[in-house]
């Protein structure tokens, strides 16, 4: 038998959007109501899951399955975005936050945000 974490506790809030977000990328606040594209070592607030006109919606919430740059561990780990819209283990209290990670290999996470 499969599982599937897929909508767990999903929420989703509608920003402005700035630079170039797409679809599927890890998104930060930038300023007053406003996300943008994450670089390497930002923490993340969430994925954006929809992009129209200047607007974005965003997951902040629930459980996502991620591209990553290395496996991470199960368990409360801190993940922070990596280089290529992906994301690795960070540092406390410097880079990243902690996630619940469900699920890892050598390409994907699924976490818990």
């Amino acid at each position: 038998m499969n599982i599937s974490l897929n909508g767990y506790k999903e929420n989703a809030v509608t920003f402005l959007a700035s630079g170039n977000l797409e679809k599927g990328m890890l998104v930060k606040m930038k300023s007053n109501n406003t996300v943008a594209p994450c670089a390497a070592n930002d923490s993340f607030i969430g994925v954006c899951v929809d992009v129209r006109g200047d607007y974005a919606t965003v997951v902040t919430e629930g459980y996502v399955k991620l591209p990553a740059a290395k496996t991470i561990s199960v368990g409360y780990q801190i993940i922070a975005a990596s280089a290529n819209n992906k994301v690795t283990t960070g540092t406390a209290g410097t880079t990243g936050r902690e996630y619940l990670v469900i699920d890892s290999d050598s390409t994907s996470v699924g976490f818990i945000l």
